[in-house]
């Protein structure tokens, strides 16, 4: 029982909640964004701010409840973080990190097994090396 941990909901329910488990995950994320020009997409899906659309309804309803919330320091921080949201672009240098197209994995596990066959290590890493890539 020593490792039990008491789960306070502060938003929404379900796989979008944002709860004391994870509202460092959001306050440092909504910092990144703010600071360092950083998307990571659950700004989107649990704040409720899109870097191109800007405030969603989520948003809003997020920024209410918070508002309500006084007590708690780390609350009262990711408030004031989203309250300095705005939109941007990758124009602008936003850095968005995109999944890679199935084109553009191929052409870098090629790149690695080229790099690994030219290399001058000796035979037998070379086909360990080989063999974890496929």
């Amino acid at each position: 029982m020593a490792n039990e941990q008491i789960l306070k909901v502060y938003f929404g329910r379900g796989e979008y909640a944002i709860t004391s488990l994870n509202v460092d995950k959001m306050l440092k994320a909504a910092k990144e964004y703010n600071d360092n020009d950083q998307w990571k997409t659950y700004i989107w899906d649990y704040l409720g701010f899109h870097f191109e659309k800007g405030q969603l309804k989520r948003y809003k309803d997020v920024v209410e409840v918070f508002e309500k919330i006084d007590d708690d320091e780390k609350i009262v921080e990711l408030l004031s973080e989203m309250k300095r949201f705005v939109t941007k672009s990758e124009a602008e240098g936003l850095k968005i990190n995109r999944r890679k197209t199935p084109e553009q994995k191929a052409a870098e596990k090629a790149a690695k097994i080229a790099a690994i066959s030219e290399s001058n290590l000796p035979d037998d890493i070379k086909a360990d090396l080989l063999k974890a890539l496929n």
